[in-house]
């Protein structure tokens, strides 16, 4: 096959060379008289032969277009469909067909180069395929670039039966994996397990509720739940419903994308004292995550401090200068928008252990800080001066890094306009400890100087010269971090699912068949929602090009549904339509009173919402 392949492509390689000077023979006749001393016999004889050419290769090529039409036709029998090669096939049939129609045998001629190029990709498609599967057969191994990833995979079972994936999660990466799983082309059915009884992830219970634009992305999410072969379990928890090995048994493969559910820790003195608590606590709660709708934050003290210089830094110290107006359209948690709205603070220090330059917030977050309805902005100018490791990294820094410097320059240059509350924006100082008896009643920072490493990087470096910030709340922001889960490999130290792109690997590298990850628990958190889509592509594509290669451990026909064992089990599933009567209920609750949503924020009264529609 691989021989007939390229005879026919040396062929047709022939034709078009040959169709493409009849072509420029003709136009250069056509457009110019002929000179007096050219035989009128040489000119005719050329035509003659040219047009007839033009007109026998055009039967060719319908012909050759009428043999793939057929190919097609067989390669798409059982999916409705012509198949790549019938789609093909009939579009060059048309183009012959109307041309020929339409303006004659000449016109035809013209389009021959176009048409040969066409044929040629057809038979290089279908020989180099036909001869790929033949090596394969023979015990050979089909090349990893040469992996058309997307293609029905074909199991021991027979070919084409729907590839079964357990997706772990149901944030963006969780959503950006399943809908490519069932966009590209693969006969694939997905579901998605969530502990909670609400899909979305930090878009729901993370991005702060001033950020109605951003939550919209949850439209693209209604849509992949849309498709056929998509299911949602909520309420189903691996380790407490249902184990790994079990999803391993039940299903071809499963995507872990289950985020970084906790804080990084400060390890410093004083961290756990009352008043002191992590980032990712206030956010859960003020956004209605039901494991958080118990806590209780005093925000009675003039002064909170936030430790971090991050996006979620800048959400943290905004939220807390929210004025009750603000608050009053959002999302926010009912109890959160009094807990803010009447509290006893007056500033809110942010804390960065680096310079301005080296600060992770973007753009538009930090412009906001400047366009609070009741607070200032304060930064000093002084901490703006850049040390010469700053200046160098500046220097060849993103857009993103120059333009929040200059945002910060023009904080700084404003006077304060005396409004109830202040927010500062410190850097170069680190939190050593956190002071107090029973509670928290300062922070003790220390000076930082900045110096390049042998890598390049800048760090912090303390001076010795300290400071003691007094104030009645702390919220730590320096990052989130993964969780273990049973029986799945965890780098604890990076807060990761040890993983190859997305393949999970055990303690020797070697990849786990079946088993992947996506979105932080893969790389970490750092990025935005649209960084998620890219990662979850990368895995899926390499989920996808594992099942065509046959390197997944398929399940059982007789392994039957998760849904079916965990109702064994008691379990209280909550299905997509029950997820659906929470946010219809949520809607109306908010619909008079200009509000989005109210959201139902304790475990009771979820479950009790989608009770009609739970398994």
């Amino acid at each position: 096959m691989k021989t007939l392949y390229r005879w026919w492509a040396s062929l047709l390689l022939v034709m078009i060379i040959v169709q493409v000077g009849f072509a420029g023979y003709g136009a250069f006749y056509a457009a110019h008289k002929i000179d007096d001393n050219t035989p009128k016999a040489i000119t005719e004889h050329g035509f003659d032969h040219g047009f007839g050419l033009h007109a026998a290769f055009g039967y060719f090529v319908v012909l050759a277009g009428l043999i793939f039409l057929v190919i097609g036709v067989i390669a798409g029998i059982g999916r409705w469909r012509l198949g790549r090669h019938g789609v093909l096939a009939l579009l060059l049939i048309l183009q012959v067909l109307l041309a020929w129609i339409g303006f004659g045998v000449p016109a035809v001629g013209f389009f021959h180069p176009v048409n040969a190029l066409v044929i040629f990709a057809l038979t290089r498609s279908v020989a180099y395929s036909t001869w790929r599967e033949a090596k394969l057969a023979q015990g050979g191994r089909r090349p990893a670039c040469r992996t058309r990833v997307g293609s029905p995979p074909v199991s021991e079972h027979g070919a084409g039966r729907p590839l079964r994936v357990a997706v772990v999660g149901s944030g963006p990466a969780a959503f950006y994996a399943a809908g490519h799983l069932l966009a590209a082309g693969a006969l694939a059915e997905v579901d998605m397990l969530e502990r909670l009884p609400t899909p979305w992830g930090l878009v729901r219970l993370g991005v702060a509720p001033d950020h109605p634009n951003i939550k919209a992305v949850s439209r693209a999410f209604e849509k992949i739940a849309a498709r056929p072969g998509f299911r949602f379990l909520g309420n189903v928890e691996v380790g407490r419903d249902v184990s790994h090995e079990e999803l391993l048994e039940l299903y071809d493969a499963v995507i872990y994308a289950v985020g970084a559910q906790t804080d990084r820790r400060l390890g410093i003195p004083g961290e756990d004292l009352p008043g002191s608590w992590a980032a990712t606590e206030f956010v859960a709660w003020y956004n209605g995550h039901p494991d958080y709708a118990d806590r209780v934050f005093d925000l009675s003290g003039e002064r909170a401090v936030v430790i971090g210089n991050g996006n979620v830094a800048l959400d943290v110290a905004r939220m807390l200068a929210l004025t009750r107006d603000e608050l009053a359209p959002t999302d926010t948690t009912d109890p959160a928008i009094e807990a803010i709205a009447d509290a006893g603070i007056r500033e809110i220090v942010v804390l960065g252990r680096r310079g301005p330059v080296q600060a992770s917030w973007t753009p538009p977050e930090l412009q906001e800080m400047g366009e609070l309805a009741g607070a200032d902005i304060l930064v000093d100018p002084s901490e703006l001066e850049l040390d010469p490791a700053s200046e160098a990294e500046l220097a060849a820094a993103t857009p993103i890094v120059r333009r929040n410097l200059d945002v910060l320059r023009e904080f700084a240059a404003r006077k304060p306009a005396g409004m109830a509350r202040a927010v500062h924006l410190r850097f170069r100082v680190s939190p050593v400890r956190i002071l107090g008896d029973e509670r928290v009643e300062a922070v003790e920072v220390v000076r930082n100087r900045l110096q390049a490493d042998a890598a390049g990087r800048v760090r912090a470096v303390p001076t010795g010269e300290s400071e003691v910030v007094r104030c009645g709340a702390v919220f730590r922001s320096v990052g989130y971090h993964g969780i273990a889960l049973p029986g799945v490999p965890f780098d604890e130290r990076a807060g990761t699912m040890p993983n190859a792109g997305g393949r999970v690997v055990d303690e020797n590298g070697v990849a786990i068949p079946g088993l992947y990850c996506a979105g932080w628990i893969k790389r970490g958190p750092t990025g935005v929602i649209g960084t998620n889509k890219k990662d979850a592509t990368e895995t899926a594509d390499l989920l996808l090009a594992d099942a065509a290669e046959g390197l997944l451990r398929r399940s059982a026909e007789h392994s039957g549904r998760l849904d079916e064992l965990l109702a064994q089990r008691g379990a209280d599933i909550v299905m997509y339509a029950g997820w659906e009567a929470i946010d219809a209920l949520e809607r109306d609750r908010g619909a008079g009173k200009g509000r989005p949503r109210i959201k139902l924020c304790t475990w009771d009264e979820l479950l009790e919402a989608a009770g009609g529609a739970k398994v």
